[in-house]
């Protein structure tokens, strides 16, 4: 990015500034479709999916969901993780009830 000096000329500024300067918080609808994208690349990987069905234990999956989620660069948290799994289980029962 070109700012004009005090001199009148034009400089770079540094990567890292810029950086930074672009850097906005992460919102809950921003983290949501960070989910939901994770959760179409968890679709489409058989490796991810085996993997997180060995998981027997609810909080060691939650952690492990958010933790393969940062590392393929999706940020959400657990508690929405879990929300997102009660929402998909409730919609399940409602398909046979109604």
């Amino acid at each position: 990015m070109m700012v004009l000096a005090a001199s009148g000329l034009y400089k770079r500024e540094p990567l890292v500034s810029v950086a930074r300067k672009k850097q906005r918080p992460i919102t809950r609808s921003m983290s949501k479709a960070s989910l939901e994208q994770f959760c179409e690349r968890v679709l489409e990987n058989q490796s991810w999916q085996e993997t997180l069905r060995r998981i027997p234990d609810r909080t060691a999956f939650l952690a492990s969901v958010v933790q393969l989620g940062m590392e393929q660069g999706c940020v959400f948290t657990g508690e929405e993780v879990q929300g997102v799994m009660q929402a998909n289980h409730r919609a399940w029962i409602e398909r046979f009830v109604c």
